[in-house]
This record gives structure tokens, sequence and C-alpha cells, in this order.
């Protein structure tokens, strides 16, 4: 049955696209599938309920925020149940930021929720709710990224790219100092275990007993004293 679907669609997209009387409105439908090439109407209508029609349901409330939540869910489940657009990608990006709108829509009605209670100490007045509404923010961007990147490099090009980013961080967590010292407090940088007047030209080399001896006097201080 979904053969006879797909070759369907198929034939529905053929004519469509040889259809010379309805070229100069391609731009409207030429991204959704055939089946669904009033989806454009819907989205319309999304837009304005969400931006303006949401405007005029009690205006500074809880309600209007519950309400416009109502709005981006149904949209949510129209999106994920049709699937309308012609590239499967599309309809991932689609419905993840469909989701992104519904938990903005969720992280304001807890905001408000949270001022008006005054819970000031809340795990929604934390820093970790501010993180996670920036991957929030993010995850549409982040996974429209990722759909460009496996279009033009491969999938087996990002495995591998992912695989050397991990043993690339393994090896960086295995060369750190497990005690939280650096390499200056254990004892200076691997081979330069000399001191520094040890190593000047010209300079005799010093015991280290003399150098850590306070009351030692060295042969310079000697004949200035003698003066």
């Amino acid at each position: 049955r979904r053969h006879e679907t797909a070759m369907r669609e198929l034939t529905k997209f053929e004519k469509r696209e040889n259809d010379m009387s309805i070229a100069a409105l391609e731009f409207l439908f030429e991204e959704y599938e055939p089946r669904c090439f009033l989806f454009p109407v819907f989205e319309l209508a999304r837009r304005l309920f969400l931006s303006s029609v949401v405007a005029v349901f009690y205006p500074g409330s809880s309600q209007q925020v519950v309400i416009a939540m109502f709005g981006a869910m149904l949209s949510y489940a129209v999106y994920a149940y049709f699937e309308p657009y012609m590239e499967d990608n599309d309809d991932r990006v689609s419905a993840v930021a469909q989701a992104q709108v519904v938990l903005t829509y969720f992280a304001a009605v807890v905001v408000y929720v949270s001022d008006e209670t005054q819970q000031k100490q809340s795990v929604f007045s934390s820093a970790t709710f501010g993180v996670f509404l920036v991957l929030v923010f993010l995850s549409s961007f982040m996974v429209a990224a990722y759909v460009i990147l496996l279009d033009v490099f491969g999938h087996e090009c990002l495995r591998r790219a992912w695989t050397w980013c991990l043993g690339a961080l393994r090896r960086c967590l295995k060369a750190a100092p497990k005690d939280g010292t650096t390499q200056h407090q254990q004892g200076g940088f691997p081979g330069n275990h000399q001191s520094n007047e040890a190593t000047r030209p010209g300079l005799p080399r010093m015991e280290t007993s003399i150098l850590n001896d306070p009351d030692a006097v060295f042969p310079e201080s000697a004949e200035c004293d003698s003066e």
C-alpha cells in the first residue's frame, strides 16, 4: 500500500511540474508534496494565530500564554502527522522547530507562574533552566546545520569526524593532571630541570646547598665588602 501511495504521489508531482498554467504560482507550493498543496494556507493561519490573534485573548495574563501554547501544540501535531514537505530532512527540521515553539511557550508559562507566586529559589529561576532555554532556542539551528553538513559531506565523513573529535577529547583528558596541579607546580616542564643560574653562559655552576643557604657568602659579595 505504501508503494501505491508513493507512485500516486509521484504521478501527481510529474503532472504538477509539467502544468504550465500554474507555473506562476509554483513558489507557493513547490516545497510541499502534491497531497499537501494547501498547506501554505494552514501555515498562514498558524502564523496569524500565534502573532496576532493571541494578542486579543486575555492580554498580559497566563491564559494568553496557555492559549498560544495550545495552538503551537496543535500545529506540531499537524506537521508531525502529515509530514508535508518534499524532502524528509525538511520534515525533521520542521518537527524540531514546532517542538521548539511549544517548549518556548511552556517556559513562558513557567516563568510567569514563578513570578506571580514569588518563587525566587525554584528550579525554574536557576541557571540550569536558563541553559535549558538556550539549548531550546538553538535546537532548530543545530539540527538544520547537521542536515546541511549531512547533505554536503555524507554520513560516513561526519561519523569519522565525530570519532576523531571524541578521540582527541579523550587524549586531552588523559594528558591533563588528575590532582589539579600544573606542570609548573610539579617542578617545571619536562627537560627543564636545571636552574637559570646554572644555564647562563659565563657563570660557574653552583651547588644546590649553597644556593639554598641564606647565610652563604658569594665571592662577588666578599670582594665588594673588602673594598
